[in-house]
């Protein structure tokens, strides 16, 4: 994807959108050109129009989409659906629900999220959404974060429990 969406971001988007109405609430367009940026949100509201037949509650999916992927979260309830793009497929799947997971904490926070209009959170969550996506754009740093932020003598660990690699995601030990 990275080839036809002319960004250099790992995460050129992301957005979350109500399922019953299939209402996109909030996106974060990273993408340069228009005519991509527009097929992007196309996709989404066709993915979000999907879900409601196509996904459970709670299921996690990953679809290929150019050089990368679409990863897509529906809420425990079915009522929300989280979707990331990923500009190539070598970006760790468990780490895109990772921020997924993260991203949803803060939508849940807001309120009369049953009644918002289409990108009624855009305003109010595309500061978030920038902040995560820089985040998680690079597992690898997220690594040396999580290092950092360890007291000193604790041992390293990824954000499953299980001993991560250095350089390895922190969300999944993957390289």
């Amino acid at each position: 994807m990275a080839s036809s969406n002319a960004t250099s971001s790992a995460l050129p988007f992301m957005a979350v959108g109500r399922v019953k109405d299939a209402t996109p609430l909030a996106s974060c367009n990273l993408i340069g050109i228009d005519e991509q940026r527009k097929k992007t949100e196309d996709i989404f509201r066709k993915l979000l129009t999907a879900a409601k037949q196509k996904l459970k509650p709670g299921q996690r999916t990953r679809l290929q989409w150019n050089d990368g992927s679409v990863c897509c979260l529906m809420d425990n309830q079915g009522e929300y659906l989280y979707c990331v793009v990923n500009s190539f497929m070598e970006y760790p799947e468990s780490c895109a629900y990772k921020l997924l997971t993260d991203f949803s904490v803060e939508v849940k926070k807001q309120p009369g999220l049953t009644e918002v209009a289409e990108g009624g959170l855009t305003a109010t969550l595309q500061p978030k959404m920038k902040e995560l996506m820089n985040k998680y754009e690079n597992p690898a740093v997220m690594d040396q974060e999580v290092d950092r932020s360890l007291a000193p003598g604790a041992e390293a660990r990824s954000l499953t429990g299980t001993d991560a690699p250095k350089g390895a995601c922190p969300c999944c030990s993957v390289m």
